[in-house]
């Protein structure tokens, strides 16, 4: 329909934000290398209506090899620890808790499993801001089990926008380190409802779309949802 009826789209892309964020992604592939990784993906989202500002779905499009064609943004893949936040503000909104509440970062045994943090290390006591900001994993592990585990967890973190999470898949307390798969897209809805006080929007990049004589087919209003 597009190039049959020579549609015009307008989209909500910036060419500034966009040409800095292809430039991020160019500059700091170089680090990523070094850490055995060969790709990324970035989005900006203007949450105060929806719109896209950035769009950068692979670091190289022709790249066969890290199958560039693929678009990063919109694939499923692991969030890892981008969900803790998440995690953390259903517990603050359910729990008598606070970001200075002490929590024990110690080891920690469940059942035959024994979770670690990223550094293999433990802090012992922290407020419940410290762990967040240093993504310490025991702590988010036992904010999941506060906080009412899958059943309490998974609805929200569906509603916030994160749909891709399966009723048909039990990912246990391995959910608050980021094992549900879901796109970078539904992430960043997530985090849109995290800025924005009472007012989330849904992101949509498309303007306008007008056919071929110049009369509008679709004009975007912003969704609140």
């Amino acid at each position: 329909i597009l190039y049959q009826w020579w549609l015009t789209i307008k989209t909500s892309l910036d060419d500034d934000t966009q040409a800095i964020a292809e430039k991020s992604i160019t500059d700091n592939m170089p680090i990523l290398h070094d850490r055995w990784w060969n790709n990324r993906s970035m989005l900006s989202v203007d949450t105060t209506n929806g719109d896209v500002l950035a769009y950068v779905w692979s670091s190289d499009y022709n790249n066969e090899a890290i199958d560039g064609k693929v678009d990063m943004v919109r694939s499923p893949r692991q969030p890892w620890s981008s969900v803790k936040p998440l995690i953390y503000s259903y517990a603050l909104q359910t729990l008598p808790l606070t970001l200075d509440t002490p929590i024990y970062d110690i080891p920690l045994s469940i059942g035959w499993f024994t979770p670690n943090n990223a550094d293999a290390k433990f802090e012992w006591l922290l407020p419940l801001r410290f762990a967040l900001a240093h993504s310490r994993n025991i702590p988010a592990v036992k904010v999941y089990f506060a906080a009412g585990k899958e059943p309490a967890l998974k609805p929200y973190l569906q509603k916030l926008g994160l749909t891709s999470l399966r009723n048909s898949i039990s990912y246990g307390y391995s959910l608050a380190l980021g094992a549900g798969e879901v796109p970078m897209l539904e992430m960043a809805q997530a985090y849109s409802q995290l800025s924005q006080k009472g007012q989330w929007y849904e992101i949509n990049p498309i303007l306008e779309i007008r056919w071929s004589d110049g009369q509008i087919l679709y004009q975007k209003t912003p969704k609140q949802i």
